[in-house]
């Protein structure tokens, strides 16, 4: 599912019977998972060199802004590059 990541958007995402993850249409390689409980967490997203997608937790929201969480990530995984 991709969401715009602004906070009454993100604030208003609720909790499913499974885990779910909400990515950025930003193109950043960041997403929100949303766990069954309502806990929203940043990941980190990036594909692994078998090229499996792989998520990293970065921060908890909203204690972490998404600005922060943008660029926690980038500096994890690298800014994506826009020409591929």
């Amino acid at each position: 599912m991709k969401v715009k990541f602004v906070d009454s958007a993100l604030r208003s995402l609720k909790p499913h019977r499974v885990k779910y993850d909400v990515h950025d249409p930003e193109g950043d390689p960041l997403a929100l998972r949303v766990s069954s409980d309502g806990r929203k967490t940043w990941m980190a997203c990036y594909t692994s060199p078998t090229g499996a997608m792989q998520f990293r937790p970065i921060g908890k929201y909203p204690m972490m802004s998404i600005a922060e969480a943008r660029e926690k990530a980038r500096s994890e995984v690298g800014d994506p590059d826009p020409a591929e």
